[in-house]
């Protein structure tokens, strides 16, 4: 009789600890993506949908993982560098300066983040659904992104 007592208090005690210690390491990768809006308004003559600007930044070493988003993306580079890889097409490096379009549902990464990223964020959103946008950072929810 004790021994699945105590079986059960084992159990308990290693999912608390687990539990814990998985919670530390996604706050800890949160931390390393902020995205600030700037602005987010509704498009004209497009029902349900809206644009969202901002600044996201990344740090070194981030790892924001496969994404896309369901509306158009663009980006502008404001400082920093890393490899751009989306589906289909070969990786190439986008650097401080450049700007670039990702079309809505075309799966990307953002890979080699050795120094701090910033860049000026366009993209159109969803008005309903969970959202984490480009950073991770819920946006009010509304979608903006979808992790692969």
């Amino acid at each position: 009789m004790k021994r699945p007592i105590l079986l059960a208090g084992v159990f308990l005690t290693v999912g608390i600890v687990l539990g814990a210690s998985c919670a530390r390491g996604l706050s800890a990768q949160q931390s390393q993506t902020r995205f600030t809006e700037l602005l987010r308004a509704e498009l004209a003559g497009i029902e349900g949908k809206e644009a969202v600007i901002g600044i996201a930044e990344i740090a070194p070493g981030a790892k924001p993982g496969r994404h896309y988003h369901p509306g158009d993306e663009f980006f502008y580079l404001l400082e920093g560098s890393f490899t751009w890889a989306e589906d289909g097409k070969a990786p190439h490096v986008v650097n401080a300066g450049d700007l670039r379009h990702q079309p809505a549902r075309r799966v990307a990464e953002a890979k080699d983040i050795t120094a701090p990223v910033r860049y000026r964020d366009a993209c159109q959103a969803f008005f309903h659904g969970r959202l984490s946008a480009a950073t991770g950072v819920e946006m009010k929810g509304r979608r903006c992104l979808a992790t692969v």
